[in-house]
């Protein structure tokens, strides 16, 4: 039984994986097929609007309804929208067809964030290492999500890329009731109706944990920041770094590894509510000054020189990057009962999304010719962040203590 629910493990990392290769599939598509900026701009969106509009709901239904119903009801739709997106060939029908899987995925990942603790559990695995193993899984997706992507589309081409992606999601809701796998359902009182009518109440015991709303708000905030620079990441390192296509790799390389090493070192951790929101500061104070230094180091250094430190730079910035990401997801599910941890989790992917939009809006007012600026700019505001969250919180458990 234990062997089997490590599988089910697997089962959820590879599909972790798989949702990055299906992203830069799909720019692909989009880039090759209709070959218009305007419609990335428009799939960008039909990505993070249904989730920032979605989520809160579907953390209720996760809460209210367990994980396991949640991700089976979900699934073969997804399935099915996911099949339809590979013969869509114009941007209404790429935008219709993302819309409805990314309002099945404001369902589907409350539900995975939930069942994290349970499956980790009965296969005698830490939450703490579960959550590091979807972090790497994470990253080695963005890194081997353009070359899978694009060798899949280049062999298979697009529509069968996504049958065979869409057949996979079909093998988690497969295993989840196999094991009878499921998440505890909330306590609380009243119909699931007025629940999904008072969304605000429904959020009241997430938002009454200040420590959650701290460290979510400080996730957004950096999210805000990295974003705001990854926009322009490319016009920095070409024309600021002098880098060649090769370097451009090694630069994005090297964040990648460090996100992967950060995200291990936190699967260790042991659970306990100081360690972790630390570590959450912590790691976000590190993103903060290597992109502050990566700025100064651009300015400062010759080309060569600055080129090799950027890279250096980064991969203590990605330790920085993995170590956070872990901590937070790890902070949530200890703070929060279980019950709660749908609602937790959409609080957490809305507050994400909305953060990105902003920063990719940002980072494109900011333009090419401001790429150091933007760079020092973000990493002042994510030092800011991790520096003021961290206070925050030391004086909000300076106050429950004195209660």
């Amino acid at each position: 039984m234990v062997g089997a629910l490590r599988i089910v493990i697997g089962i959820m990392l590879i599909g972790t994986i798989l949702d990055e290769v299906v992203a830069i599939a799909l720019l692909f598509h989009v880039a090759h097929k209709i070959g218009s900026s305007l419609a990335i701009a428009w799939l960008l969106l039909a990505q993070a609007l249904p989730a920032i509009a979605l989520a809160p709901y579907g953390g209720i239904a996760v809460d209210r309804f367990g994980a396991k119903r949640t991700i089976v009801l979900a699934a073969v739709p997804q399935a099915a929208l996911m099949v339809l997106l590979g013969t869509a060939e114009t941007t209404p029908w790429l935008v219709i067809f993302t819309v409805g899987l990314s309002s099945c995925f404001a369902f589907s990942g409350p539900a995975l964030f939930a069942l994290v603790p349970v499956v980790a559990r009965q296969a005698r695995f830490t939450v703490e290492r579960t959550n590091s193993m979807i972090e790497i899984a994470r990253g080695l997706g963005s890194v081997l999500g353009p070359v899978v992507g694009g060798t899949l589309i280049g062999y298979l081409e697009f529509a069968t890329t996504l049958q065979m992606v869409a057949i996979w999601s079909l093998a988690l809701p497969a295993a989840v009731v196999m094991f009878g796998l499921n998440t505890e359902l909330s306590r609380e009182k009243g119909s699931w109706a007025s629940a999904f009518l008072g969304v605000g109440k429904s959020y009241k015991p997430i938002l009454r944990r200040r420590a959650v709303v701290l460290i979510v708000a400080t996730f957004g905030a950096i999210v805000f920041s990295t974003t705001f620079s990854d926009v322009v990441f490319i016009f920095f390192a070409s024309f600021d770094l002098g880098a060649s296509a090769f370097l451009v790799g090694i630069l994005m390389a090297s964040w990648a590894a460090g996100l992967t090493m950060g995200a291990w070192y936190c699967g260790k951790g042991t659970g306990q509510r100081p360690g972790l929101l630390g570590l959450a500061y912590l790691g976000g104070a590190v993103m903060g000054v290597a992109l502050l230094t990566s700025g100064v180091a651009a300015i400062l250094l010759r080309a060569d020189l600055a080129l090799a430190a950027v890279a250096a730079i980064f991969l203590v910035g990605g330790m920085g990057n993995g170590v956070h990401n872990v901590a937070v997801r790890n902070a949530i599910h200890s703070l929060v009962p279980a019950g709660q941890h749908g609602r937790a989790f959409s609080f957490y992917v809305a507050v994400s999304r909305a953060a990105s939009i902003c920063g990719y809006f940002g980072g494109g007012l900011v333009g090419a010719s401001n790429a150091i600026v933007a760079y020092l700019a973000s990493g002042i505001l994510a030092c800011s962040a991790a520096g003021l969250g961290w206070m925050a919180q030391k004086k909000a458990r300076a106050s429950e203590s004195s209660i």
